[in-house]
């Protein structure tokens, strides 16, 4: 009756593997939307160093995960291993493979070497693979295979859907980069995730994808280490640099796939399962035969993969931001964040002809009112508006904040786009305003466009002795950005 009874629990928990997947994905994008939260608001501009505040934020995340380790039982993560770090590093070598060849040609695109960026990138990586790989593997892989057994099917079942669920967290970058990109590093993770999954299922060595995932993100990043804003590749992408795109990632999502398949063979991973399948001699055989065989797919896959990395492709450059530096020793910024702002302005026209005295009543000193406002009107469109004509018209910018800016001969209009790293910048001179329909048509078009990094706010900056307030920018990591009087974009030292 007892055995019975253990079976009906069994079969009940079992039965309940969809319900216990939609509970682990809530869970995961909570604390994908905490991080997102923290990152953009709470630790905004923490240093002036790159990935310092993404480091403080992944760190924290790591100690949330520590605490839901520790509540949930699962401390064992970390005191059982079954093999060594260096084996079960190893289980990876085609992933580590990779990550060396990323490494030399990020570091060899170098040009200078800082220390505390370095520092930075160094701590983000690894606190990247720490939380990740406890929260995906030490957490959510092992519930997955406590709850609905220790056979090869419900393991690999387990791997698959916590790799899933690692994939899935990665969506949250569409903010930052296009739909299509996302998709891609949507699936690369959640290939990724199963090898990581596999690797760690037979060591039971948490520490090593830790190390193969901080090393592999490491060696991605540092290319970019020193940038005030990552490479991008070009926005208008071909069918070339597409199916590119998609043959590269397509070979590195098959590597970690067939590389988990290999270290999942029946024999490998027999001794490690609680329900021990009895393997004829012939499947023995059979599966050793499977084993070699992927051996041979992942060279194969891998020279391959190297291969397509030399192939020149058309319009797949890359477009990397370098900024001229302006040093002020002392400045000071003002930030408005108003709903409307107002363009007023009167123009006194020049005397009539033979009038050198406006007190003489026969020269009359006329002049010209113009009453502009810019606000965003009831469709949600930033628009401008001609208070006395009664006339609108619409900036056709998709933007996220703007500001105004009154200088002695001209108004600035400033927009941050909703796009990342994207500002708009339009000088509208006083003296050549008009109120004709045409006029404030004009107003809404030819927009200078600037790349900077994420930013966290737009105003303008004023200088002693200086009446002109100029542009500025801050980003997220604390960089600073001014625009000139002659329209050109420079990063604020001191």
């Amino acid at each position: 009756m007892g055995k019975e009874n253990k079976t009906r629990k069994n079969n009940s928990k079992r039965r309940s593997i969809f319900l216990f997947f939609m509970e682990m994905l809530l869970i995961f994008l909570v604390f994908d939307v905490i991080s997102q939260f923290f990152a953009y608001e709470a630790f905004t501009s923490i240093t002036n160093f790159k990935y310092g505040s993404e480091a403080i934020v992944e760190g924290l995340m790591v100690l949330a995960v520590l605490v839901v380790l520790l509540l949930s039982k699962n401390g064992y993560v970390f005191n059982k291993p079954k093999m060594k770090f260096r084996e079960s590093v190893l289980l990876g070598a085609p992933l580590l493979i990779l990550s060396v060849i990323f490494l030399i040609a990020s570091v060899l695109s170098l040009d200078t070497f800082k220390v505390p960026n370095f520092i930075n990138l160094v701590l983000y990586t690894i606190f990247i693979g720490m939380f990740e790989e406890f929260l995906c593997r030490g957490w959510i892989q092992n519930e997955f295979i406590e709850r609905f057994g220790n056979n090869r099917k419900n393991v690999i079942a387990s791997i698959i859907l916590s790799s899933f669920i690692f994939g899935g967290m990665h969506f949250s970058n569409v903010a930052f980069q296009s739909v299509f990109a996302t998709y891609v590093q949507v699936l690369l993770a959640t290939t990724a995730g199963i090898l990581f999954g596999a690797i760690y299922y037979k060591s039971k060595n948490i520490w090593s994808v830790v190390f193969l995932h901080a090393f592999y993100d490491f060696s991605l990043f540092i290319g970019e280490m020193n940038l005030i804003k990552d490479c991008t590749s070009i926005n208008n992408y071909t069918l070339q640099t597409g199916l590119f795109s998609i043959l590269i990632n397509t070979l590195l999502g098959a590597i970690f796939i067939v590389t988990a398949l290999k270290i999942l063979s029946k024999t490998s991973i027999n001794n490690l399962l609680e329900e021990k399948e009895e393997l004829s001699s012939a499947e023995i055989k059979k599966d050793k035969s499977n084993v070699k065989f992927c051996k041979n797919i992942i060279i194969v896959l891998v020279v391959i993969f190297i291969a397509c990395l030399f192939i020149p492709i058309e319009g797949s450059d890359e477009i990397c931001y370098k900024y001229v530096e302006k040093k002020i020793a002392n400045y000071e910024v003002h930030y408005q964040n108003r709903n409307v702002y107002d363009l007023n302005y009167v123009r006194r026209n020049d005397l009539p002809a033979g009038c050198n005295d406006i007190d003489n009543v026969n020269c009359i000193l006329s002049s010209q009112q113009f009453d502009f406002k810019v606000y965003v009107n009831d469709e949600s469109h930033l628009a401008i508006k001609n208070e006395i004509t009664n006339q609108e018209a619409i900036i056709d910018i998709d933007f996220r904040d703007y500001t105004v800016i009154d200088n002695s001969d001209s108004f600035i209009i400033f927009i941050s786009g909703r796009e990342v790293g994207k500002v708009y910048y339009k000088k509208i001179n006083k003296d050549s305003l008009d109120s004709s329909n045409n006029y404030l048509k004009d107003m809404t078009k030819g927009y200078r466009e600037y790349d900077v990094p994420r930013i966290y706010n737009i105003g303008y900056l004023t200088l002693d002795n200086d009446n002109y307030k100029y542009p500025f920018i801050v980003s997220d990591s604390g960089e600073a950005f001014l625009i000139d009087q002659n329209d050109k974009l420079f990063v604020v030292t001191k």
